[in-house]
């Protein structure tokens, strides 16, 4: 692990440690946007990853015509 990943990891981890409670809560339009924002996320990603094969397939096809 490089030095800037685990200084960032410390800070993060020193950061959550040490928060106190916040008293505070999430009502349902936070928590469906927080939900959308997670199933957009993971779909942009199999289709970025579905992108990235094909290309990949059709570089890797060109060898072996």
């Amino acid at each position: 692990m490089s030095k800037t990943y685990a200084s960032f990891f410390t800070a993060l981890v020193l950061i959550l440690g040490v928060a106190n409670k916040a008293h505070a809560y999430i009502d349902l339009g936070t928590g469906s946007y927080i939900v959308q924002a997670i199933i957009a996320a993971i779909v942009t990603s199999l289709f970025l990853l579905r992108s990235y094969l094909l290309k990949l397939k059709k570089w890797v096809g060109r060898f072996f015509k």
